[in-house]
């Protein structure tokens, strides 16, 4: 029988049959019949933690895995970088109610965690072609508009707006009354320069 069987606590135990509950040590009868021997360093296992991974067996007989690394939040501007394993969920403690962020939204404007991850903009505003909030004197085109002075409305110096902003809330309104604006000068123009050809020798009117 020897070299088949291990007899270990006064028990017979067949070679190569692991331990209850501890997958890293085996009945070796070469190595020794009488207690249990570790088995080969990096054999698989399952050391019974969910928050690990690559759960491996080491030189003394004990399986051990590598921590689940809890670093991705699923919002980064609204959670905190780094989070905790539980039952095998990397869980993640989110940001205060008002912690700046970007929800991706041209047409929001002052955006903000909403404390429980979320981030949540205002909307009706628009945000220029470089992400900043538009400014009344930050530039004649939106590519020169850099957002950097005090948030404003609409520019009123841009001459187009970002894709989705055109026909939303107050740019479309501003828009509208702008080029209603412009109508007018042109039509008061145009009277005057009428009422000059009037006034000019040899000129009948019809």
């Amino acid at each position: 029988m020897v070299g088949s069987w291990c007899v270990i606590e006064a028990k017979c135990v067949p070679s190569g049959a692991a331990k209850p509950g501890e997958p890293c040590l085996s009945c070796q009868p070469v190595a020794s019949g009488a207690a249990w021997t570790p088995v080969a360093v990096g054999a698989g296992c399952d050391d019974g933690d969910s928050c690990t991974k690559d759960d491996a067996c080491n030189a003394v007989g004990a399986c051990k895995g590598a921590p689940l690394a809890c670093s991705i939040p699923p919002n980064a501007d609204c959670f905190e970088s780094a989070g905790a394993c539980q039952n095998g969920v990397c869980t993640f403690t989110a940001k205060a109610g008002g912690t700046s962020c970007n929800d991706n939204d041209p047409c929001t404007s002052n955006d903000g965690c909403d404390g429980k991850g979320q981030c949540v903009g205002t909307p009706g505003g628009c945000k220029d072609v470089t992400g900043g909030p538009d400014s009344i004197d930050s530039g004649t085109t939106p590519a020169q508009d850099t957002g950097s002075d005090v948030e404003a409305p609409v520019s009123q110096n841009e001459t187009s707006r970002p894709a989705g902003c055109t026909s939303a809330g107050r740019n479309a309104g501003n828009w509208a009354s702008h080029a209603f604006g412009a109508l007018l000068a042109m039509w008061t123009i145009g009277r005057g320069r009428a009422r000059q050809r009037r006034g000019r020798p040899g000129f009948a009117p019809r």
